[in-house]
């Protein structure tokens, strides 16, 4: 009896078994039809969700007015490295770790900035964070708390590691991506646009991130060089005596001819030699097109970030 239940029991699940199979085969058949058009429509869905909704173009926070017992300048820095008296300082690389790993600075500390608030065998020492040059209101912010804790010397150097990897970077032409200056737009940089982009020149005021003042036209025919010098050498002059600038500048091409035009400044400059003094100049990559593509990708993913996923393909 006990072996007839057993088979009993078995026949019932063979049969409840089989019957599953045979429901769910032609609703697998029908899931392996749809996939392809499925994701089509859920793509259709997410275009039509992001052409809905207006662009919201970037804009550049206010000035940010730097404290001056935080920062040391460029030309501070330089003559340190030839003083043979000057007094070794720790120096603390604070960028992201995919900057730190790319570019390593020969024995400077790696850490995440909230981290150095727990190495308190720092405290007595003379302390220089290397930023990325585009972090200003962070490492402003990170001087100020770290005073409070006891860090009575700690600073940060404007150029960030940049200006330690190179001494004269200030005056060098530097790599900006789109995502990097649309991040820097809030730590109270006062960006000035060179342009150099027909695209840019005939886009809508509201597509800039800085003010109509603050963008000025180069000449692509006249030495570029000259015209660059002459601009970033008048916004240093402009500066306050007594506190650091928070001031840098952007070349911005076309994707087209920004190749040509960027080999072109480089042989020019460089036959002018370099201008220490200066404020930062940095070359967009891509050219506008990089950064209005950039706009556009940072403001599909905040819409769609703001909608109920779209089901999976076959879900009944």
């Amino acid at each position: 009896m006990r072996l007839r239940r057993f088979c009993g029991a078995g026949l019932a699940h063979a049969v409840a078994v089989c019957a599953a199979v045979l429901v769910a085969a032609p609703l697998r058949a029908q899931a392996d039809t749809e996939p392809q058009s499925c994701r089509a429509d859920a793509h259709a869905v997410r275009d039509a969700r992001a052409a809905e909704s207006p662009v919201t173009w970037p804009r550049q926070v206010p000035p940010l007015a730097l404290t001056p017992s935080c920062w040391m300048s460029p030309a501070e820095w330089r003559q340190r490295l030839v003083s043979p008296g000057a007094q070794a300082a720790m120096l603390v690389d604070v960028r992201p770790a995919q900057h730190r790993r790319a570019t390593p600075i020969a024995q400077a500390l790696q850490m995440d900035l909230p981290q150095l608030q727990g190495k308190r065998f720092l405290m007595q020492e003379e302390v220089i964070l290397l930023g990325t040059g585009l972090d200003h209101a962070d490492l402003d912010a990170a001087c100020r708390q770290l005073r409070s804790q006891g860090f009575g010397r700690v600073k940060a150097l404007l150029g960030g590691a940049a200006v330690a990897l190179h001494s004269t970077a200030s005056a060098r032409l530097q790599d900006l991506s789109a995502s990097d200056w649309i991040a820097s737009l809030g730590q109270g940089i006062e960006w000035t646009v060179l342009s150099l982009s027909k695209a840019l020149d005939a886009a809508p005021a509201v597509q800039s991130p800085v003010d109509e003042q603050q963008t000025h036209r180069l000449v692509a025919s006249h030495d570029l060089a000259i015209q660059l010098n002459a601009m970033a050498g008048g916004k240093a002059r402009s500066d306050q005596p007594g506190g650091p600038a928070s001031r840098a500048l952007v070349v911005i091409a076309d994707a087209s001819t920004e190749s040509e035009l960027r080999a072109r400044l480089t042989a020019q400059r460089a036959s002018l030699g370099e201008r220490p003094d200066a404020v930062p100049v940095y070359w967009l990559l891509g050219g506008w097109q990089a950064y209005q593509s950039q706009v556009a990708s940072m403001q599909a993913i905040g819409t769609t970030a703001g909608h109920r996923l779209q089901a999976a393909c076959g879900r009944f």
